[in-house]
């Protein structure tokens, strides 16, 4: 995608109008006369910009960017109802828009000859002033496709951001956002998303987004991606010790089921060093198959620190426990009688099986605190249920 450098501008969406969904005043939509690609053929592009709040406003500056494939046709200008358009910065100075009021931009714009890619499109946004960014609602395409193609996307991947936390006793895990964008006129669908490090040393390193179909994997698929959406997908390792300092590099891809406007812009990589962690004496869990290192008397119960309950637990200790006083507390205390607990523990099985036995309703209320809600919900219907049974009224 180019800045517009030309005497046109051109804005969004096929005869659409989509209302700003950040709360700003107003909506911006855009439409073609003929959506059909053709080798020299010339269409105009009508930008619209409404105020559709309930006072005098002005929207600022739209800027607008178009894809490879349009020129602006000789002799020819753009013609803005209102307001100013500037061809070399690709601005549309608008002013104040009266309630309800409506400007137009119409511009002139031809198809190149020549091989053209499979879409070609104008684009428009808001300011962030007044549509919040990547928020569908601050931007409109109008589009132009060849015979036979029905989407087209344009899949970005920004630069990840990853990190990495230390908790007491010796652990840590590493965390990673992931900047994705459809920046295409139509929506991106079964947009898959991979990951990758060099060296393989991060354990269970995986996606941790609602919005992955597949929470919990190695790989997000995410159903559908509307044009101008912005995501950041949350990816997190498990937990593992870490005693000297380790360098890696994390790479990601996205690809989806529809054409791919501009490829090239679909992978990125970042570099983490992570430090070394805060070495904790190690309880030796014996097994047949040999010894694993524990901090944890759930660990001991379950056998390995990659254990699903394990990690609950741990979780609940470094999100809710560790960010309070009397939290912090509690697992200072935990931590001075654990050892030889989990030492005793781990060498016999019947003790280990009565510990999960034990530490199983911390789990379920760890794991599902909505079911407990409505289990607590439901038992003080019933008891009220039961109160106003019981009562008799006499004559």
């Amino acid at each position: 995608m180019h800045q517009v450098k030309v005497g046109w501008l051109v804005l969004s969406g096929c005869a659409s109008l989509w209302p700003n969904l950040a709360g700003a005043q107003f909506a911006i939509g855009q439409s073609v006369e003929n959506e059909l690609l053709a080798a020299g053929a010339v269409v105009e592009f009508v930008v619209t910009v409404e105020n559709a709040g309930p006072a005098v406003a002005a929207p600022g500056p739209v800027t607008v960017t178009y894809s490879a494939g349009l020129e602006v046709p000789a002799g020819t200008t753009p013609f803005p109802s209102q307001g100013s358009y500037d061809p070399l910065l690709g601005l549309w100075e608008i002013g104040n828009l009266q309630p309800g009021a409506q400007a137009l931009l119409v511009l002139p714009a031809q198809v190149q000859d020549g091989p053209l890619p499979p879409c070609v499109f104008s684009r428009a946004v808001l300011p962030p002033a007044v549509a919040q960014a990547g928020d569908p609602g601050q931007l409109a395409f109008a589009t132009l496709r060849a015979p036979g193609v029905e989407a087209c996307a344009d899949l970005f991947i920004d630069r990840a951001d990853p990190g990495a936390r230390t908790f007491p006793f010796c652990e840590g895990e590493v965390y990673m956002w992931l900047p994705i964008a459809n920046r295409g006129p139509d929506p991106a669908r079964e947009v898959f998303v991979s990951v990758s490090q060099q060296p393989n040393i991060l354990p269970g390193l995986v996606f941790r987004d609602g919005r992955c179909a597949n929470f919990g994997e190695v790989s997000c698929l995410l159903t559908t991606m509307a044009p101008g959406e912005e995501w950041r997908l949350l990816l997190e390792s498990a937990v593992f010790k870490n005693k000297t300092r380790a360098e890696l590099v994390l790479g990601a891809t996205v690809s989806s089921a529809v054409i791919e406007l501009d490829p090239g812009q679909e992978s990125s990589s970042a570099a983490l060093s992570i430090s070394p962690y805060e070495p904790c004496p190690e309880i030796k869990v014996d097994f047949d198959s040999g010894s694993i290192g524990a901090c944890f008397i759930a660990t001991a119960a379950w056998g390995s620190t990659l254990d699903p309950h394990v990690r609950s637990l741990r979780r609940f200790r470094d999100r809710f426990l560790l960010t309070n006083g009397p939290g912090r507390s509690l697992v200072a205390l935990y931590y001075r009688l654990s050892p030889p607990l989990a030492d005793y523990i781990s060498t016999r099985p019947v003790a280990r099986a009565l510990t999960r036995a034990l530490l199983w309703p911390l789990v379920f209320v760890v794991e599902h605190p909505v079911s407990l809600l409505w289990l607590a919900a439901g038992g003080l219907w019933l008891a009220r249920r039961r109160r106003s049974g019981g009562t008799r009224v006499s004559a």
